[in-house]
Order: C-alpha cells, then sequence, then structure tokens
C-alpha cells in the first residue's frame, strides 16, 4: 500500500484518468491530477510529486483545465518514470469537431521541471521547460477511447 501522501485524489483528466501511469511504470506513486483553477488541489499534487521525488520514486501528477469553455478538455500529465527520467504529457480533446473530433497528444522528454512555473495566460502548469517531443513514447501510453 502507497503511503498517505500517495493518494490520487484529484482527477481533472476525465478522459484518460490513467493517463501517465503506463509510462510511469507499476510502482509509481499517483499524486493525482488537480483542476487548474484549484490552487489548494495543485498545491496537494505538488507537494506529493516533490515527496516521492526526494525519495527517488516514480511518479506520476499534473493539472487539467476539466473543460475550456462546454467543449475542449485538456490535461498537462507530468511523469517521473524508474529511472528518473522527466516526461511531458499533454492531452486535449476538442468536442466541437463533431465526428471528426481527435485527441490530441504529445509526449516529451524533459530536463527538469519547476513547480512554480506559469505560462504566459499565468496559468500554471508545473513548468516543464525545454522538453523535447518523443514520439515513440506515445504508444505506451494506452490511451482509451472518449
Amino acid at each position: 500500500m502507497l503511503p498517505v501522501w500517495a493518494q490520487a485524489r484529484d482527477n481533472a483528466c476525465p478522459f484518460q484518468p490513467k493517463l501517465g501511469l503506463a509510462l510511469a511504470g507499476p510502482d509509481a506513486v499517483d499524486c493525482g491530477v488537480a483542476p487548474m483553477k484549484d490552487r489548494s488541489g495543485r498545491r496537494r499534487v505538488a507537494e506529493c510529486a516533490k515527496d516521492a521525488i526526494k525519495a527517488k520514486r516514480p511518479v506520476r501528477f499534473g493539472v487539467g483545465s476539466g473543460g475550456m469553455g462546454i467543449d475542449v478538455f485538456d490535461c498537462d500529465i507530468v511523469v517521473v518514470d524508474q529511472e528518473q527520467n522527466y516526461w511531458l504529457i499533454e492531452y486535449s480533446y476538442d468536442f466541437s469537431f463533431g465526428e471528426d473530433a481527435r485527441p490530441v497528444v504529445s509526449v516529451s522528454r524533459c530536463p527538469t521541471i519547476d513547480f512554480a512555473w506559469k505560462d504566459p495566460v499565468e496559468r500554471g502548469r508545473f513548468g516543464p521547460r525545454d522538453c523535447v517531443i518523443d514520439e515513440s513514447a506515445i504508444a505506451r501510453l494506452r490511451l482509451t477511447r472518449p
């Protein structure tokens, strides 16, 4: 059983609730995916992730919009795998395209993360920087159809 701090409490990535867990590995700590607008939830997820990283454990955590407007969902997931590699998974789904809607997925390797980073519109996304896209990792995500 995982320690209390490792229990995932939020899931703001509703169409891919397990996104990143396969990449993190079977022993990963799942800190959850907090709603972007929920500062206390983001703080709780970040503290869990910091504890796991400090303990050199694989971990998965992130933030999600839960919906931008009524028809777009997106989430950013950070994974630290068993070899302590950092990954950023970006997932979005726009329902406004109707039957032609397809998820957009990107997976990148990152040298590190910055928990205080915010993008240009002041949304905190745990700040992976200088990431390089790794298309080969997408097959390891085990995406499900929304």
